[in-house]
């Protein structure tokens, strides 16, 4: 499978969802459950920051760091567990 770019995982992101991504579309784009992904937050675990948007109760994300750490992700090689 090819690597994908940044750019690229960002403009197919950004044509479904927007600039930014709530936490149930975050979600569904690294392919884990909202509750994982709360629970992650909450340890600390998350490497992604909400941003602060004032008027709105709920957390967004930015679609680029979201698409930067599916390209890490992407790019990063697969242990072989022998």
């Amino acid at each position: 499978m090819p690597s994908q770019t940044v750019e690229s995982l960002e403009s197919k992101l950004d044509a479904r969802f927007g600039s930014f991504m709530t936490t149930a579309e975050v979600a569904e784009a690294l392919k884990i459950t909202v509750p994982a992904l709360r629970m992650a937050r909450s340890r600390k675990r998350f490497p992604l920051l909400p941003l602060d948007v004032k008027g709105r109760k709920s957390l967004v994300y930015s679609t680029h760091e979201v698409a930067s750490l599916l390209a890490t992700w992407v790019s990063r090689p697969t242990e072989v567990a022998m």
